[in-house]
Formats: structure tokens, C-alpha cells, sequence
């Protein structure tokens, strides 16, 4: 305790003049000194090993002596908690074995105690949340099939609800969108009419005058229009005569490439007729021979091919 000693002695000029000083001080050595005492009963065959004595060190054991002290009373509750359900667990066992049930419904509660007392901590937990979850889905005989289709149902409503959710704050923020374009519009034509020029309603004046006096010429203009018409309905050359001599030039032509497709076969015979008779006449007796020749081999191929019949 010399250090307790110690720091006293260099408080106490202090503590002298400032009471909160004072106080502090010996808040801290009873501090210390509950802590020189916990650490000895941590070590109780032996010194406890030196650490260093300041501020933080003493904050640190302080909070895990709370902190096992807290450890230490659960750990307490729930032996206790266990032991008591030890004690009436073997009660229940010996009422249930020395009882005898009356009604059917007395049996059936005793059964059902039984199993819930023989229940491990998991299934305990899991009895407790299907008999939660049959509560809230309004089941009267729970099954398992109905409580996963009731789950299914519900995760697709939440699913639903979600995807709703997301539509609606996509459409609220484009009506958002919408409405931010629209405003900002607006401000542009706001500032478009007030910064009109200085001289524009001077040009809708002319603009104005300039119309009325092509309103005033435009009889003279129509009258113009009438006259040409007439001169052009008077005139000899029309639109359908010129058509149909195109049509009767193009008939000329089709017969002259006609007539020049007929003239060109002779073309190649000597301008004198006798001398072109001749010419024919060779072409004539060339062609026959040929004819001749064509028939005689055709002939031949026939015999040849034919079979000869036996007599």
C-alpha cells in the first residue's frame, strides 16, 4: 500500500485547496485498493505479477472485474435455473406416474406436458416458432405443407409489394423529373416574353400593312391568271396533241427497227439480181445436200440399231 501512501502524500498540498481533488484521490485509492485485493484473490498461492499503476491500467481492471462478476452471476442463474427445472421435471414424472388421469383431455394434456418436457433446447425452439408462426397465419391444426404455403405466400406478397413499391418510386421520381422540366420550361418561356425586342411590335405593324396591300393587289394578280388561261385554251397546240404525236413517233420507229430486222438478212447478196439469184440457188443446193446427208446417217443409225428378225 506504499503506493497509496505515496500518491497521498503528493496529493495532499493539493487537496488542501481544492476538495474535488481530494475526492478524486480517495475515490481512486478505494479503487486501487479493491483492485490489489481482487488480483490477490486471483493468485492466492502465490505474489501477483507487478504491472504498471496508472489511470488506464486501473479502468481496464476495473471493467473486468464487472465484466467476470457479471459472467460469474449468469453463470450462477443458470445453474439454479437448471437445477430448478431438474426438480420439477422429476416432480411432473412422479405426479404423472402416481396420478391417475380422469378424462380424455386430462390424458391428452398430460401427453402433450410430457413431450414438451422431453424436448431438447432446439426442438423447444422450434415447437415455440411453428405454434408463432401457425398463430399468425391463422392456422387452427398446423402442418408443416401449410405452413410452408403460408410462408410462400407471404414471402410473394412481400415480393409483390416490393416490386409495387419500386414502380411507385420509379414513377415518382419521373414524375419529379417531369415536373423539375416542366418548371424549368416554363422559367425559359417566362424569360423569352420579358426579354422581347424593343421593335417588334413596330415590324407587326408593317408585317400588318404589307398583307393588307397583297390583299388589295390580288384581283389584279387573278385576273393575270384568267388571261393566261384563256390564251392558252385558245391556242392550237395542246397537251394531248403533243402526246399523241409522241405516241404515232414512237409507232414509226418500233416499224422501222422492224422493216431494218427484215432488210438485214439480205444484205450480205450482191446488188445485181441475177447474180444474186445464183448466189441463192448455190445456198439452196448446199442445203439440200446437207439434208441429204443428215437423212442417209439417220437411216443407217436406225438399221443399225434395229434387230434383225429370224425367219
Amino acid at each position: 500500500m506504499a503506493h497509496l501512501r505515496d500518491s497521498l502524500e503528493a496529493s495532499a498540498p493539493a487537496s488542501m485547496f481544492s476538495p474535488s481533488v481530494a475526492r478524486i484521490a480517495a475515490t481512486e485509492a478505494r479503487d486501487w485498493s479493491f483492485v490489489d485485493c481482487w488480483v490477490a484473490s486471483q493468485f492466492p498461492d502465490r505474489q501477483p505479477p507487478p504491472f504498471e499503476r496508472n489511470a488506464d491500467t486501473l479502468k481496464t481492471l476495473l471493467a473486468l472485474i464487472s465484466f467476470k462478476d457479471t459472467a460469474s452471476e449468469e453463470a450462477r442463474l443458470l445453474a439454479r435455473i437448471d437445477r430448478d427445472a431438474l426438480g420439477l421435471l422429476s416432480q411432473s414424472r412422479d405426479s404423472a406416474a402416481t396420478a391417475r388421469p380422469v378424462t380424455m383431455a386430462a390424458m391428452r394434456d398430460s401427453l402433450l406436458n410430457i413431450i414438451e418436457q422431453e424436448l431438447s433446447k432446439e426442438g423447444s425452439i422450434a415447437l415455440h416458432y411453428m405454434s408463432s408462426m401457425a398463430v399468425s397465419a391463422k392456422v387452427t391444426l398446423p402442418e408443416p405443407e401449410q405452413l410452408c404455403a403460408a410462408v410462400l405466400d407471404t414471402q410473394s406478397a412481400i415480393f409483390e409489394t416490393e416490386q409495387m413499391t419500386f414502380r411507385a418510386e420509379s414513377l415518382e421520381r419521373h414524375i419529379h423529373s417531369e415536373i423539375v422540366r416542366a418548371n424549368s420550361l416554363l422559367n425559359t418561356i417566362h424569360e423569352d416574353i420579358c426579354n422581347l425586342p424593343e421593335g417588334l411590335g413596330k415590324r407587326n405593324l408593317e408585317l400588318q400593312r404589307t398583307v393588307k396591300a397583297m390583299t388589295a393587289q390580288s384581283p389584279e394578280y387573278e385576273r393575270r391568271i384568267a388571261a393566261l388561261k384563256a390564251s392558252a385554251a385558245s391556242s392550237d397546240l395542246t397537251v394531248h396533241g403533243i402526246i399523241q404525236e409522241e405516241q404515232d413517233y414512237l409507232a414509226l420507229l418500233e416499224k422501222r427497227k422492224l422493216l431494218e430486222k427484215r432488210i438485214s438478212i439480205f444484205r450480205r447478196l450482191p446488188s445485181d439480181p441475177e447474180l444474186a439469184r445464183n448466189e441463192l440457188n448455190a445456198y439452196r443446193k448446199e442445203l439440200q445436200g446437207i439434208t441429204s446427208r443428215r437423212d442417209a446417217a439417220f437411216q443407217g443409225l436406225v438399221e443399225r440399231e434395229t434387230p434383225v428378225k429370224r425367219r
